[in-house]
């Protein structure tokens, strides 16, 4: 017998990608984790104290070697760090946005969202 590691799952893309982004964030440690497309919209998050319309918002502009020099992103984060990881799916660029916690987004959580969001478009 396999034990199913997932204790809350979804057959609706957008419900799954938020269970999975609402794991990782108890999982690293972030304060939000929201996923954004180029436009600065988002397209799934994991419902948190951050607003993630807001982290949505400076996601594709976010980049982890800049400080902040204006102020914005302080108050977006709340005084944490921004962590951003950029891809492409289907010709459609994606950022994965972390508030918080002590690492970038990774892998793993890009292949969870490919996994996920993919079945969707299929």
């Amino acid at each position: 017998m396999t034990l199913e590691r997932r204790n809350r799952r979804s057959d609706l893309p957008a419900e799954a990608a938020r269970l999975y982004l609402d794991a990782a964030v108890r999982r690293h440690g972030y304060a939000s984790l929201t996923l954004a497309d180029a436009d600065g919209l988002v397209v799934v998050d994991a419902p948190t104290t951050v607003n993630s319309e807001a982290v949505a918002a400076v996601a594709p502009f976010a980049d982890d070697a800049l400080p902040d020099t204006d102020g914005l992103l302080e108050m977006v984060t709340r005084g944490r760090a921004l962590r951003v990881r950029s891809f492409e799916m289907e010709g459609q660029q994606l950022y994965l946005a972390a508030v918080g916690g002590a690492d970038r987004p990774d892998g793993e959580a890009e292949a969870a969202m490919r996994r996920i969001l993919g079945v969707a478009a299929a």
